[in-house]
């Protein structure tokens, strides 16, 4: 038997993509798609892989593995059957801590529904409203007499002003469930 050259031996071993799969804990077929979506660098060449480019390969699916399970992917379907379990189990822990902080804050009174929210905004504007036509109906026969306009702009200050204090002092939590629009008040003066 004839001894081997050293050319020969320096020569590098060819891979298969079955090869790199089982390093990498995926089929043949995940290797072939990883080649496909462009995951692995254009100098690795996926018919002719050598030893060197197993570690290229295993960086760049390291890589795209850290993108895909911090949501940057740039295919941000979802997760679909080829992908790998953990990552769809760092998924459903991401969106499960989500859903439970926001029911905490929820809880805690830190956010609100936005249907509560335009609810609540439309009580006030109502709250409002209905504070400023009692303004109108209480004070009308007291400005009816009045004929100094000094004097009409004193008295309609500390309307206004009284008015706002009303409307300072209610507390959110209580607009709308307080004020009737029947509840207004008219004084026959």
């Amino acid at each position: 038997m004839a001894p081997k050259s050293l050319v020969s031996t320096l020569k590098p071993k060819r891979i298969t993509q079955a090869i790199l799969g089982k390093h990498l804990d995926l089929s043949e077929r995940s290797v072939r798609e990883l080649f496909g979506k462009d995951i692995f660098p254009n100098t690795v060449n996926s018919k002719a892989l050598t030893e060197a480019d197993i570690d290229i390969c295993r960086i760049a699916y390291i890589q795209h593995l850290r993108v895909q399970a911090a949501g940057r992917s740039k295919d941000n379907d979802e997760v679909s059957e080829n992908d790998d379990p953990d990552i769809q189990l760092a998924r459903l822990r991401k969106e499960q801590i989500i859903i439970t902080r926001i029911k905490r804050r929820k809880i805690m009174g830190e956010l609100v529904e936005r249907v509560d929210l335009r609810l609540a905004v439309s009580a006030a504007f109502s709250r409002v409203k209905t504070v400023l036509l009692k303004v109108s109906k209480k004070h009308a026969g007291h400005l009816s007499v009045m004929d100094e306009e000094l004097e009409i702009r004193e008295y309609l200050d500390g309307i206004i002003y009284e008015a706002l204090e009303e409307l300072a002092s209610t507390p959110v939590e209580t607009i709308g469930k307080e004020v009737d629009p029947n509840d207004i008040e008219i004084d026959d003066e």
